[in-house]
């Protein structure tokens, strides 16, 4: 009976113990999350369901924007680029499809850039850019290699 009574006073201690601990850690994100906002009057959950609220609409904001750089840059008269530090091909308008002749890209696909241009002067031009973080600038002429009609026969 003793170890039964010694156990569950154990048991008790450490429960408040964490439970003590997740409070404060509550109450520090609260803090954070509300540090421009003087509302002290609502409880702590109140607190946490208004700043999860707040940030979705952020996040929608933020979606809504994005959707309207995208939708711009669908219809602008320049081709737009986004390859990553791996040099993979993340991201291209209908402009760079057409100036590159991209054929076989697919966002759901990771492709290296050289894989899918064949021009060494732009993948040049495009690590010089990285190296020196500027904006580079060169005249070149693209000639388009004809490798997808070969793709789709060897498919």
């Amino acid at each position: 009976m003793f170890f039964f009574i010694w156990g569950l006073i154990i048991g008790l201690g450490i429960c408040l113990w964490k439970q003590y601990q997740t409070n404060r850690q509550i109450t520090e994100i609260l803090n954070l999350l509300s540090q421009f906002d003087q509302v002290i009057s609502l409880s702590k959950i109140a607190l946490l369901r208004r700043n999860v609220n707040l940030l979705k609409k952020d996040f929608n904001n933020l979606k809504v924007e994005l959707n309207t750089y995208q939708n711009l840059l669908d219809i602008a008269p320049i081709g737009y680029l986004y390859i990553d530090e791996e040099n993979h091909l993340i991201e291209c308008n209908q402009q760079a499809k057409e100036l590159l002749s991209i054929q076989r890209w697919h966002p759901q696909k990771l492709r290296l850039f050289l894989e899918l241009v064949r021009s060494y002067e732009l993948d040049q031009l495009i690590q010089q850019t990285r190296k020196l973080k500027q904006n580079l600038v060169i005249e070149w002429q693209f000639f388009p290699t004809d490798d997808y009609a070969l793709d789709k026969e060897v498919v």
